[in-house]
Parts: structure tokens; C-alpha cells; sequence
């Protein structure tokens, strides 16, 4: 269990989700109206998986999205051997985003806190809150959401995303 109270293999459960969606983040992301992940395969074993990542962006008055994949593999675990950290790089600009998560509210949503950049001395810092698809269909559990999100991220709003925005990725189901 980490500081929170939260056993590793839920972050892993978390993060392997069908789908997550960002819905907040102590950082400003210009033009980004939402941010989708969806898991296309996933390794329990080695607790790996690959996501491919939809980002709706409003450009000049015009809508444009914007697909990434990304690869995630453990870079630390807990004395069990549960991930309590994941990777990925960015074959194409060679920055590396690690995030911890802290899985909340029976999975439907988590915090996330992620270091990005090409290496320790540039990474940039920033705190999210994930949600899953249930959390969208379930309008009760965004309270105890939130206020995770405003308690370990340390700021009272921060930037809200439209995750039902993302719902309906042109060309894909959500």
C-alpha cells in the first residue's frame, strides 16, 4: 500500500483501463479541449500495456485531433512486486513521461503525478485527474474526486478538461 492507503495492482488496474479521459490538470494545455486513452493490449503478468491516445484540439476556430500511441512498462514496484510506477517514451521526440497514479473511488477515477521530458533536469511536473468511463456515468462520484485531485495536487480548480468530449473520437466507438 502506498501513503494513500492504495494497493499498487489498483493503479495497474486503473491505468489498464478500457478507456480514460483527463479531466483535470494543475497545468495549462493551450487549445486542448480533451484527452482520451484507450488500452488496445495489455500484459497482467508483466503489468505492460499499450494505449492509443486521442487529443482534441480547437485551433483557429477549427476542431483537429491528434492520435498518439504510447507504451507503458513498470519502473518501480512494491515489495510484492506491483507496479507502483509506469513509463513511456516517445519514439518520436524521445521524452519520457512517467506517471504514478493513485487509483480513487473504486477505480473510477485517479491522480496522477507525471514527469515529462527528455531527462531529469528538463522534466516538467504536473498533477491529473484521470477518470474512467464509469465516472462519467456516474455522477456522484465526482466529489470525492475532486477534492482528491484539489488535496494532492495542491490547487483548488486547476484546468478542467471536457472528457465527454471525448467520448465520440471520429471513426471510433467510445
Amino acid at each position: 500500500r502506498n501513503e494513500h492507503g492504495i494497493t499498487s495492482s489498483e493503479a495497474w488496474k486503473f491505468i489498464s483501463s478500457d478507456q480514460i479521459y483527463l479531466l483535470r490538470s494543475n497545468v495549462s494545455f493551450p487549445g486542448v479541449q480533451c484527452i482520451r486513452a484507450d488500452t488496445l493490449k495489455k500484459d497482467e503478468c508483466n503489468e505492460t500495456l499499450s494505449q492509443e491516445v486521442y487529443v482534441k484540439v480547437l485551433v483557429n476556430s477549427t476542431t483537429r485531433w491528434f492520435t498518439m500511441n504510447a507504451t507503458y512498462r513498470p519502473i518501480s514496484r512494491d515489495s510484492i512486486g506491483h507496479a507502483t510506477a509506469f513509463t513511456s517514451t516517445d519514439e518520436r521526440t524521445g521524452e519520457t513521461t512517467n506517471y504514478t497514479f493513485t487509483p480513487l473511488s473504486k477505480r473510477s477515477c485517479a491522480v496522477a503525478h507525471k514527469k515529462k521530458g527528455k531527462s531529469s533536469e528538463d522534466a516538467r511536473r504536473s498533477c491529473e485527474l484521470w477518470v474512467t468511463q464509469e465516472y462519467l456515468s456516474v455522477p456522484n462520484l465526482m466529489t470525492s474526486c475532486v477534492n482528491a485531485f484539489q488535496d494532492q495536487c495542491g490547487c483548488p480548480s486547476g484546468v478542467s478538461f471536457q472528457a465527454e468530449e471525448c467520448r465520440n473520437v471520429p471513426g471510433h466507438v467510445a
